[in-house]
């Protein structure tokens, strides 16, 4: 899976959710390519860090509002006393 795949499948997302109209067999190709975006950044997450896979879950958010909610919970989380992420 090549970073062009990632962007095509999230340009496909775009595309679908930016239509003016949404019928249910669009709305079913966006969960799928969804589904299929997130399965790929998992895989890759296998191989990567922590961090792939933790960015991989967040792409299952649908509202930006709860994502971000999340991210800033993880971060508040990972975050030492010194002020410095901790991955590890």
């Amino acid at each position: 899976f090549s970073p062009g795949f990632l962007r095509h499948i999230e340009g496909e997302c775009a595309r679908i959710r930016n239509a003016p109209q949404m019928t249910p067999e669009s709305t079913r190709l966006l969960e799928t390519l969804c589904v299929i975006q997130t399965r790929v950044l998992e895989e890759l997450g296998k191989e990567m860090s922590e961090g792939a896979q933790f960015l991989g879950q967040l792409m299952g958010y649908e509202s930006n509002d709860e994502l971000l909610g999340v991210l800033d919970a993880g971060l508040t989380v990972r975050n030492g006393d010194d002020g410095d992420l901790n991955f590890a």
